[in-house]
């Protein structure tokens, strides 16, 4: 049986961001949740994912950054986290990824997507490019 590849298409630049403020676990194109990564390569602090979208076949890359070190116990336990990154904005994204994962839980025990999950992203994202605004000489 031959899959039928989807038309291709080039995402918005608000969807674009929406994907990168709200952290994967998403497909960006259609909004489901039924996506499966495919492996790693890595080059030196950087990751590349290619993830699929098993709603609606289209596949993109992930790319991420290494930006903290987490140690753990015998137990697999965090007994520290070392950020390389400015505390503050460190503090920030701890925060963002707090409140996105609750709204996501929400979001995966109760259906539709929350419009308080966007709405939250939203703000968060305002608060970083305040923040780095602030920071700049």
């Amino acid at each position: 049986m031959n899959e039928r590849k989807p038309e291709p298409v080039k995402l918005t630049d608000e969807q674009a961001q929406t994907y990168l403020t709200r952290d994967s676990g998403w497909c960006p194109y259609c909004d489901s949740t039924d996506i499966e990564g495919q492996g790693f390569d890595y080059d030196g602090n950087t990751v590349w994912q290619r993830v699929r979208c098993n709603t609606c076949g289209r596949e993109w890359g992930d790319i991420h950054h290494l930006t903290q070190l987490e140690e753990l116990d015998e137990n697999r336990d965090q007994i520290a986290l070392h950020d390389r990154r400015d505390p503050i904005r460190a503090a920030a994204d701890r925060l963002s990824k707090a409140v996105h994962d609750y709204f996501m839980a929400r979001h995966l025990a109760t259906g539709p997507l929350d419009p308080r999950v966007i709405e939250a992203d939203v703000i968060l994202r305002n608060c970083q490019q305040a923040y780095e605004q602030a920071a700049k000489p």
